[in-house]
């Protein structure tokens, strides 16, 4: 095993995987041996290999919250995130108000969808951490999500006065106030996001929508141009960049992101692509 643990601090995991199945053979019901296999495996992006060592490990020592933790993580990393969950909930039923665990619980929910159930571990967390601005912004994260677009604005307007630095949360407080067809409050939520941290990126697309959704699309081309030096490939930015050129009157730019958008993204929604054919039909 002594091997085995050299070789992983060396970065050599194949040969930490081979030496740790040597120190197997020798001593099968060695619970740490497993464990630190499982983790080279992880290592090497073997998870299916990764998940049965710690479930080994488990069977060993099952009183080791060790590989149950990083047995949750590995099922995220495979994919399988429902195990993941059940995994993180078993995990909490063991230890009740493990912030740690229902954090990482809300993530999971988040990944497949599942926004109210986030939303309930997500408060949780607010229950047992009432002042964490980030907890408070996570909750603001799942009303958006879920169109309770009051409720969000309220958590989201509870993490800023805890932490006025906070970007998250006053982009949070943008995307509840665009919600609430507030657009106007939404930019000024929005800016300040972006002083706070200038490379957020969604913040950025976000600002522009604001801009063309209050008519304004002189002023949104400037941050969907930042959002694209950032991310060339974001396909949102430049499907508003377009139709921001297109209410501008320059067509030929229009057309060219338009090109973009579904050269990025044949499947794409297209704001701008409606817009340019509701005016090939009226003849403009």
């Amino acid at each position: 095993m002594h091997w085995g643990g050299s070789f992983a601090e060396l970065g050599q995991f194949d040969k930490a995987v081979g030496a740790f199945l040597q120190a197997i053979q020798l001593r099968p019901e060695d619970a740490d041996t497993h464990f630190n296999l499982a983790r080279a495996y992880g290592e090497l992006g073997r998870h299916d290999d990764e998940i049965l060592e710690y479930k080994k490990t488990l069977g060993i020592a099952p009183n080791d919250f060790r590989p149950l933790i990083n047995l949750a993580i590995a099922y995220s990393q495979a994919g399988r995130h429902e195990a993941s969950i059940e995994t993180w909930r078993r995990i909490i039923e063991s230890k009740p108000g493990d912030v740690a665990a229902l954090s990482s619980l809300e993530l999971e929910y988040e990944r497949i969808g599942r926004y109210e159930e986030a939303l309930n571990a997500a408060l949780e967390v607010v229950r047992i951490e009432p002042t964490c601005a980030l907890s408070l912004g996570n909750v603001a994260v799942f009303f958006n999500r879920l169109g309770k677009f009051g409720d969000a604005l309220r958590n989201a307007r509870d993490a800023i006065r805890l932490d006025p630095r906070y970007a998250d949360a006053h982009f949070n407080a943008g995307c509840a106030l665009q919600g609430l067809k507030d657009h106007t409050a939404a930019i000024l939520a929005y800016q300040k996001a972006i002083q706070l941290q200038p490379d957020f990126l969604k913040a950025l697309v976000n600002l522009g929508f604001a801009y063309l959704e209050l008519d304004r699309a002189p002023e949104a081309i400037t941050p969907l141009k930042q959002a694209l030096e950032l991310r060339p490939e974001c396909v949102e930015a430049h499907d508003f960049l377009g139709v921001a050129y297109l209410k501008t009157g320059d067509r030929t730019a229009a057309m060219g992101q338009a090109s973009i958008v579904k050269n990025l993204d044949a499947k794409f929604e297209s704001t701008l692509s409606r817009q340019l054919a509701s005016e090939d039909l009226n003849g403009k």
